[in-house]
């Protein structure tokens, strides 16, 4: 395998897990915002 072609699909791997990162993040805050209970907790920490 050339590094010709490893890097293309590092680059769509790279880009797919920021996709899913960003889709966990934003649901994560939607969830967030449903639960000010659990923020509380936390800051109560």
């Amino acid at each position: 395998m050339s590094p010709a072609y490893i890097l293309p699909s590092t680059r769509t791997i790279q880009s797919a897990l920021v996709i899913s990162l960003f889709l966990i993040v934003s649901s994560f805050s939607w969830s967030l915002d449903k639960n000010t209970d659990i923020i509380k907790l936390f800051c109560s920490r």
